[in-house]
């Protein structure tokens, strides 16, 4: 009798046990293309609110690339995850985001699934990349809203911030700005840019 029950046990627990997914890809250099070997790459649960510097999860499969740049991360459990790469000499990049250090969109794995040819790409430190994050906190000093910058353009000589994300660290909305269109004047006073002048208009 008891071995009939635990026998049911057994059979019932792998029907339920749903199938574990696999994820083949490679990370290469944003500016050449070239593979990248040896670069760290992992999942963690998604979260809209984790910065692209913020504590990994050691939890979770991750592998390490070969010369070639490619990179398999097998026995993965069905779920949403950032899929992140990182290598010394580069900035940290997750898969599908727009620009370095951001973490990027949610990867929906389904159960049994293999998906493959993912590419991440990442840009070298040594590279000149404009950066600018501006914080936003409530009246409870508690963190409200991150600005991102995404792109910045050179436009008749100044650089320009013509694109950026803005994430909303409490409810996990993200707005994206894209400036499509620009006329650089240069006959506006320095006066217009006071605290006072931009409060008051």
């Amino acid at each position: 009798m008891r071995s009939t029950l635990f026998f049911l046990a057994a059979v019932a627990l792998a029907q339920t046990a749903p199938e574990k997914s696999a994820i083949t890809g490679r990370v290469v250099s944003s500016s050449t293309g070239t593979p990248l070997k040896k670069a760290s790459v992992w999942l963690e649960p998604f979260s809209p609110t984790r910065g692209v510097n913020g504590e990994r999860s050691v939890a979770l499969p991750s592998t390490t690339t070969d010369a070639e740049g490619r990179f398999t991360i097998d026995g993965v459990q069905p779920g949403s995850y950032l899929l992140m790469a990182h290598r010394v000499g580069y900035l940290d990049q997750g898969y599908g985001a727009p620009a370095p250090q951001i973490i990027g969109p949610p990867l929906v794995v389904n159960a049994g699934e293999t998906k493959r040819g993912l590419i991440l790409t990442l840009t070298a430190q040594s590279l000149l990349y404009g950066k600018v994050v501006v914080y936003f906190y409530d009246k409870a000093g508690k963190l409200q809203k991150t600005l991102y910058t995404k792109r910045i353009k050179t436009i008749e000589g100044q650089p320009v911030i013509v694109e950026t994300q803005m994430v909303n660290k409490q409810t996990g909305h993200t707005t994206e700005m894209v400036v499509d269109s620009l006329r650089a004047r240069k006959d506006l006073p320095d006066a217009a840019f006071t605290p006072t002048a931009l409060e008051h208009g």
